[in-house]
C-alpha cells in the first residue's frame, strides 16, 4: 500500500484495490472504518489505534486513516505494511482543499460503514460531510479534558467551540470518551442524558509486559547503574504534561538523593525549552531525553517510579502502562481516577495545594521504600490490569459492537 495524497491522481493500482473492497452482493466484505486523525505519531490516541489495528481480524474489519498533516507519522510504515491506507486530506486551516479531498476520499475509497473522528471539536466540521456521503455510523471521540484551556479561550475561539459542539450533537450517531471529564469537554455538561454518548476506556495489548527483560542491561544503555533511583515520565513535550514543574521537582530530589535519575520518553513542541531548562538547572547528568520509543513497556519495567504531574488528561494511558509495569506512580489529582487500576501503586497529589517539597517527599519515599519482592508485585499488578476493560480484547469487542449497532 501507499500513503495517498488526495490532491494527486489515483493510480490504477489504487483503483483496483478500491474496487476489491467495495461491498459485494453477498455482503461478505469487511466492515470499513475511516479514522480521522491529525497524524499517526507516537501519542496516546495513535498508540491505542495501533493496538486496535494489530488486534482486528482484517477479514472482518478494515481500517483506513485520514490524516491532516502531510508529514510522515511514526506509525506510517507499520500501517502501510498492514495493508491499511493513509490518506492525506490536508490542513484544518485550508477548508476548501480539505473539503474537496475529504469528498474525494469518501467517494473513491468508500463506501465506509464507520467514520470515527479523533480530532476534537473539529469533528463538528467532518461529521456533516460524512453524513452527506451516507456513512451510517458517525463517531465523535473526545480524547482529552480541555476545560482548563477553554476557560482562557478568546471570544472567536469560544464561538468556534460552541458551533462545533452543536454540529457534533446534530450529526454524530455516537460519542465516546475515555473519562467523564473528557466527555463533558466535547459533549457538554448534560452528556449523560443523551444515550448516544458514553465512556469507553482505551484498550492495550499487555503481552509486552510479560516478556522477560534484563533490567540492568536496559539501564546501562542510558548510563544508569543498579544503584541509581530511576524515575520515568512518558508524554509529549507540551504544556499539558507540565515538564517545567517535573524538572523543578527533580532538581530537589537530586540534592537529597544524588543517585537519582530521570528518563523522559517523548518529543514535542517544547523540546528546546525543556533542554534549555535542564541545562539551566544543572541537570544534564541527571536527566536523559530518550525521544519517541517503541519499547515503552520494556523501559518502564527498568525504572523505579513513574512521575506524571499533568495539568489535565483525558485519561492518562501512560499511567495504565506504568501500573502494568508494577511501578509506584506519583501523579497529579487532575488525572481521571478511571485510570487508577492498582490503588496501592498510585499516589495522587494536588498541583495547587501540595508544594513542590511535598512532591519531592512523595517521590523520595517511593524509591527508598521498595517492595520486598518487586517481581511478584509486578506480576500481581499486571494481572489486575489485564483483567480490566483496558485489555485490548475487551476494548475491541466493545468498540466493534458499537460500530455495528447502527
Amino acid at each position: 500500500m501507499m500513503r495517498i495524497t488526495t490532491d494527486t491522481d489515483y493510480s490504477a493500482k489504487d483503483s483496483h484495490a478500491h474496487l476489491k473492497t467495495r461491498r459485494q452482493p453477498d455482503d461478505r466484505r469487511p466492515l470499513k472504518v475511516l479514522h480521522a486523525v491529525g497524524r499517526m505519531n507516537c501519542g496516546g490516541i495513535e498508540t491505542w489505534l495501533m493496538h486496535l489495528l494489530r488486534t482486528v481480524d482484517r477479514q472482518q474489519h478494515a481500517m483506513d486513516f485520514l490524516v491532516h498533516s502531510p508529514e510522515p507519522g511514526f506509525y506510517d510504515e507499520e500501517i502501510l505494511d498492514s495493508g491499511a491506507r493513509i490518506i492525506v486530506a490536508g490542513s484544518q486551516f485550508k477548508l476548501t482543499t480539505l473539503t474537496r479531498n475529504l469528498n474525494r476520499t469518501l467517494t473513491q475509497f468508500g463506501p465506509y460503514d464507520v467514520f470515527h473522528s479523533h480530532v476534537g471539536h473539529f469533528s463538528g466540521y467532518l461529521l456533516p460531510v460524512s453524513r452527506i456521503h451516507g456513512i451510517p455510523t458517525r463517531i465523535a471521540h473526545s480524547h482529552n479534558d480541555w476545560a482548563r484551556a477553554e476557560k482562557k479561550a478568546s471570544l472567536p475561539r469560544r464561538v468556534y467551540l460552541r458551533t462545533m459542539a452543536s454540529q457534533i450533537r446534530l450529526h454524530a450517531t455516537h460519542g465516546i470518551a475515555p473519562s467523564p471529564q473528557a466527555a463533558r469537554t466535547l459533549f457538554g455538561a448534560g452528556w449523560q442524558r443523551d444515550p448516544r454518548f458514553q465512556v469507553m476506556h482505551y484498550g492495550l495489548d499487555f503481552k509486552p509486559f510479560e516478556v522477560p527483560i534484563q533490567r540492568d542491561k536496559i539501564r546501562s544503555q542510558f548510563g544508569f547503574t543498579p544503584e541509581n533511583h530511576v524515575f520515568i515520565h512518558v508524554g509529549s513535550f507540551s504544556e499539558q504534561k507540565n515538564h517545567t514543574f517535573l524538572l523543578d521537582v527533580m532538581k530537589t530530589i537530586a540534592r537529597r538523593l544524588p543517585q537519582s535519575r530521570l528518563l523522559l520518553l517523548g518529543d514535542g513542541p517544547l523540546r528546546n525549552e525543556i533542554e534549555q531548562k535542564i541545562e539551566n538547572l544543572g541537570l544534564s547528568r541527571v536527566v536523559t531525553l530518550a525521544g519517541v520509543r517503541s519499547d515503552v513497556p520494556r523501559l518502564l519495567r527498568a525504572a523505579d517510579a513513574f512521575i506524571f504531574p499533568s495539568h489535565f488528561e483525558g485519561l492518562g494511558l501512560a499511567l495504565v502502562e506504568a501500573q502494568a509495569a508494577g511501578l509506584p506512580c506519583i501523579i497529579s489529582n487532575t488525572i481521571p481516577t478511571d485510570a487508577n487500576l492498582v490503588p496501592e501503586l498510585v499516589h495522587a497529589l494536588d498541583l495547587r495545594k501540595n508544594t513542590r517539597h511535598q512532591w519531592v517527599n512523595a517521590c523520595v519515599h517511593t524509591v527508598v521504600r521498595k517492595p520486598a519482592d518487586p517481581q511478584q508485585a509486578q506480576i500481581k499488578a499486571l494481572q489486575t490490569v489485564c483483567a480490566s476493560d483496558f485489555n485490548i480484547t475487551n476494548c475491541a469487542h466493545t468498540l466493534f459492537k458499537l460500530y455495528t449497532s447502527g
